[in-house]
């Protein structure tokens, strides 16, 4: 668990870096390098997924959600590329494993928005079952939600 968190960290700490440098190389060394750490962290998900005491679990889920994004915005050189499409793939995995499919954000457009592109993560690099599931999920609590407020 403890691994878990650190690399989770790590990895929010260079994703936080790379969004405030101006410096465009630097910008892509720390999101691959972010990547990475997000990876090792998610290789981690199989051995942790029945403990939900992961401390870090709301951090690697927000922060799977970024990375994905802006992984996915940056042209990558061909030799990045090989290292991003198998990091996508475990941070995938890895979230599949130990993000519940009803975990809810802070806020109900973050539940929206994040879930939403956890099941895009799901399809493009995971398993798209589980980003149908993931999306069922996102659908039924908002069912309840609106039954709540009648």
């Amino acid at each position: 668990m403890v691994r878990f968190n650190a690399l989770t960290l790590a990895a929010d700490c260079c994703f936080f870096a790379a969004d405030a440098s101006t410096i465009k190389s630097e910008v892509r060394g720390l999101r691959l390098a972010a990547l990475s750490f997000a990876s090792a962290a998610a290789t981690l998900a199989a051995w942790l997924r029945r403990s939900r005491r992961l401390l870090e679990l709301h951090r690697f889920a927000s922060l799977v959600v970024g990375l994905y994004d802006v992984v996915r915005d940056t042209r990558w050189t061909e030799n990045e590329e090989e290292q991003v499409r198998p990091g996508l793939r475990a941070v995938a995995r890895g979230a599949e494993m130990i993000v519940p499919l009803e975990y809810r954000f802070s806020n109900d457009d973050k539940t929206d928005y994040k879930t939403r592109r956890l099941a895009d993560l799901s399809q493009d690099h995971g398993d798209p079952r589980n980003a149908q599931e993931r999306l069922c999920s996102l659908r039924l609590f908002r069912k309840s939600d609106r039954w709540l407020e009648e």
